[in-house]
């Protein structure tokens, strides 16, 4: 080790003040010019130091020697190399006080060094734990992990770190990704992921800051699906229901409020309704200006049905039957039985 204007002080090196041309040394090795020499205590009358700006055989009073470019290779024992290490060395010892310049990772370290990476093949990684159940564990009252970017921006998807897991030919199979929402100045997140559709990660799933969630394909609920809120909008072309009844107004105790289906006709007309009127306490259809989100009383104007009827009509009826084969009872008519399935012939007509 190069040591550049050094000063040695008692009790290294003392002077005999009785006696200026005494030096007092205890185990230290001054080497120049390729020699070196232990001294000890009373051994040296002279200390010659070949340097610039010290004469040789030049003893200096007032207890202290300051010379330039003296290489010390013996401190306390322990030996010391004599020139710099390369850049990311260290001092190691090999158990008997001798110092050599080694790289990281390198002496009995369980990590090897490639380049400027590391890495540790043989096991398991465990912090806070000495017997980890797999690659990577962490054990402790709070075992949390911190993905921290560092990246000043507000952009978004900006300021994102990742998850990224790949198969065995380092393709990524799917990845989630936590970043900004928005280009604010805020601290709003959002998390993506997404799945490899065989080409490239494509994006799947989204949760926005305000907890929205967006699915991009299909979904499939095994269980139960509970949805609370006001509004239940499904935006498809078609709904199929594979249930045999479709309940309306479930878990109410009492009930003032129209029930049934409202169809939205836009600029025709006014919607169509098909239901129950609570206030009549009767079935009915028409149409109306209520929407889905109405309630209560609905004002229904009655509408036209276009349907065969069957049972018992109440009512007034208007309007002529297209096809009829016979009167439910029969009527006699001048005498001669009549149920309307054929003509008959009245007695004097």
């Amino acid at each position: 080790m190069s040591i550049q204007s050094v000063k040695i002080r008692s009790p290294m090196i003392n002077f005999d003040h009785s006696n200026k041309t005494s030096i007092n040394v205890s185990g230290v090795n001054i080497k120049k010019g390729g020699t070196s020499s232990k001294l000890t205590a009373g051994q040296l009358k002279t200390v010659k130091i070949e340097s610039s700006g010290i004469s040789k055989e030049t003893i200096i009073d007032g207890g202290t020697i300051e010379c330039s470019d003296i290489v010390l290779t013996k401190i306390n024992d322990y030996t010391w190399p004599t020139s710099d290490g390369s850049n990311g060395q260290v001092l190691t010892t090999n158990g008997n006080k001798i110092l050599t310049w080694t790289s990281s990772g390198g002496g009995s370290s369980l990590w090897s060094a490639n380049g400027n990476k590391i890495h540790y093949n043989t096991a398991n990684v465990g912090i806070g734990d000495n017997d980890p159940g797999t690659l990577l564990q962490l054990t402790g009252a709070a075992p949390y992990l911190t993905f921290k970017n560092n990246t000043s921006e507000n952009t978004n998807g900006g300021c994102e770190s990742k998850l990224i897991f790949e198969d065995h030919a380092d393709n990524s199979l799917g990845i989630i990704e936590v970043s900004h929402e928005g280009t604010a100045n805020d601290h709003k997140g959002q998390m993506k992921i997404f799945i490899n559709d065989g080409s490239n990660p494509t994006e799947r799933l989204t949760i926005s800051s305000d907890g929205t969630v967006n699915v991009a394909q299909n979904l499939t609920v095994a269980g139960n699906l509970t949805i609370n809120g006001t509004t239940t909008t499904v935006d498809t072309d078609n709904i199929v229901v594979k249930d045999n009844l479709i309940e309306l107004n479930n878990g109410i105790s009492s009930n003032s409020n129209d029930s049934g289906i409202i169809i939205e006709r836009g600029d025709t007309g006014d919607n169509a309704f098909i239901g129950w009127d609570e206030s009549e306490d009767k079935f009915t259809l028409g149409t109306t200006t209520a929407t889905g989100s109405s309630t209560g009383n609905l004002t229904i104007a009655t509408g036209t049905l276009l349907a065969n009827l069957e049972g018992n009509v109440t009512g007034d009826i208007t309007g002529n039957a297209a096809t009829a084969t016979a009167l439910a009872n029969p009527r006699t008519i001048g005498g001669v039985s009549f149920d309307g399935s054929a003509n008959i012939d009245l007695p004097g007509v």
